[in-house]
């Protein structure tokens, strides 16, 4: 029930975030008026899939020298930021390719989509 649920809070902009298993998620970051219209809608997708427990926040580690490097050279610090799948969220991400008719991937080498 709670993966049925899960499939079902999956929207465009929260599916198009989920990640393989092993891949992660950076944190959108907001740069141009473009950025400002579409990317809010990215990132409340991921904060969804955080919520339902599918993501969960991977932070990079860091000791202080590097982090005051990092803030001194102006680097955004969204790359420190990323998101990769529960276990749960594995669960969950199978539940959705098989809702769209896509066959298992977890795994797979092949990369390509059925009838291509």
């Amino acid at each position: 029930m709670a993966v049925e649920a899960a499939v079902n809070a999956l929207d465009f902009y929260a599916a198009t975030n989920l990640p393989f298993p092993g891949d992660t998620v950076e944190q959108p970051t907001i740069i141009t008026m473009g950025d400002a219209v579409v990317k809010p809608l990215h990132i409340a997708g991921i904060q969804r899939m955080v919520e339902f427990g599918i993501l969960k926040v991977d932070v990079a580690s860091l000791n202080g020298d590097e982090l005051t490097r990092l803030q001194a050279s102006g680097q955004r610090m969204e790359p420190l930021f990323r998101y990769k799948l529960t276990p749960f969220g594995t669960v969950v991400q199978q539940a959705f390719l098989a809702r769209m008719g896509l066959p298992d991937m977890q795994g797979s080498d092949d990369d390509s989509l059925p009838g291509t």
